[in-house]
């Protein structure tokens, strides 16, 4: 598969193009321009897009909103941007938003699909949509106050839903993260953590993966209690698993619960919809210290170089921007 095609929408979306918007939609006041300032590369989706690790069915469901091209060729994604309204009606020049689009400079976008941004600097906004995954997740595993919590890999969603949950008042929170820069961020950032198993004197009520590998799977199933419930976040594309589900796993009839952020959980679905979850994650964002996991900053013209870096397997941050 080819590398994003980045230099060449680097070029193409310049200043040549912002001299035309107003003449482009002057004749639709539901068409505006965001100036990208920030947008978050969502390393473990992206590096499986770039790998083709999927099949027909996945490659239909992953498409994001304005993508351009098609994959396994020259193809746009991502899908977390902040910025600021360039061109559009008079009312909302100027404001900052965040929307899904692929990373690109200059977006051009239906008003309606952008979420306005008040108390929220635009690069710790770039977080959204992986808060909106996190927050889904946590609701999918209906946790209460208390609850004993075990979350396996401390990347970005890791990351995320240790510090949602902190605020929650778990019974007790621990990491398993066996990347040892890794690690030692989590224990800088104040979480129990260890890069293999962890000893508890209780069971764990909820296990999060979000690992993408057969280990981190077989190690939640191994570390259940009776009715634990294990969240699954990873996304495996094509890979086969091979678990052993013969010994704990039947005998504590342990719950595996798949956990999209596309749909909202049916327990959420009577009250809930999803600007209304949007809305929550940003006063999330506005009062939980999360800037703190950007770990590395991305110049837009050097996106070509980072993504050769992330299809090999030599990206090691937790949070990866790219800065317009």
């Amino acid at each position: 598969m080819q590398n994003y095609n980045y230099k060449k929408l680097w070029h193409n979306l310049r200043s040549s193009r912002i001299e035309h918007c107003s003449e482009m939609f002057s004749c639709n006041h539901n068409k505006i321009v965001v100036k990208a300032e920030h947008s978050l590369v969502s390393q473990g989706t992206e590096k499986l897009l770039l790998t083709q690790k999927l099949n027909g069915i996945t490659y239909n469901k992953m498409k994001v909103p304005y993508l351009e091209g098609e994959f396994g060729t020259d193809f746009t994604y991502g899908y977390s941007l902040s910025g600021y309204i360039l061109d559009g009606p008079t009312n909302v020049q100027n404001r900052k938003v965040h929307l899904m689009h692929p990373h690109q400079e200059l977006a051009f976008v239906n008003l309606n699909d952008v979420v306005f941004i008040e108390d929220c600097d635009l690069k710790t906004a770039s977080l959204a949509s992986n808060v909106e995954t996190a927050l889904n997740a946590i609701w999918d595993s209906g946790f209460s106050i208390g609850e004993n919590v075990l979350i396996i890999g401390y990347g970005m969603i890791g990351a995320l839903l240790a510090a949602i949950l902190k605020a929650g008042n778990p019974g007790e929170l621990s990491i398993i993260e066996k990347d040892q820069n890794r690690l030692d961020l989590c224990v800088k950032h104040g979480f129990n953590a260890a890069n293999n198993t962890i000893n508890m004197s209780n069971e764990y009520d909820i296990i999060f993966n979000t690992t993408s590998s057969q280990e981190g799977l077989q190690l939640a199933i191994d570390n259940a209690g009776f009715e634990s419930k294990i969240i699954e976040l990873s996304w495996y594309g094509n890979t086969d698993l091979n678990l052993k589900l013969g010994d704990k796993f039947h005998y504590n009839r342990v719950k595996i619960i798949s956990s999209q952020v596309s749909n909202l959980p049916p327990s959420k679905m009577g009250r809930w919809d999803p600007k209304r979850r949007k809305r929550m994650v940003f006063n999330i964002l506005q009062t939980t210290d999360l800037a703190h996991l950007l770990t590395r900053e991305v110049p837009f013209d050097q996106t070509p170089e980072f993504y050769d870096q992330l299809r090999n397997g030599k990206v090691n941050d937790i949070g990866v921007t790219i800065k317009y």
